[in-house]
């Protein structure tokens, strides 16, 4: 994954049209587990081997606007 993609967002619907879960690659996002100025923390498990994730997530527009994006790695999933 280059730097200028991001892994893959789906989101599964109930009946009623509420999001059950979102699925970032190949974890699926649980609950949040905390959350800052800059990003959220949320629980995630892996689709492929089940080992339970934080992960945190950064807001973009904080990122650039603060000038942070070379503090940050995106690793591929």
């Amino acid at each position: 994954m280059s730097s200028g993609s991001s892994p893959k967002l789906t989101k599964t619907s109930g009946g009623n049209g509420n999001s059950i879960f979102t699925r970032v690659g190949n974890y699926e996002l649980g609950r949040t587990l905390g959350e800052g100025t800059f990003a959220k923390v949320k629980f995630a498990k892996s689709t492929v081997t089940g080992e339970s994730v934080a992960i945190k997530i950064i807001k973009k527009d904080k990122l650039l606007k603060h000038k942070m994006v070379e503090q940050v790695r995106v690793l591929e999933t």
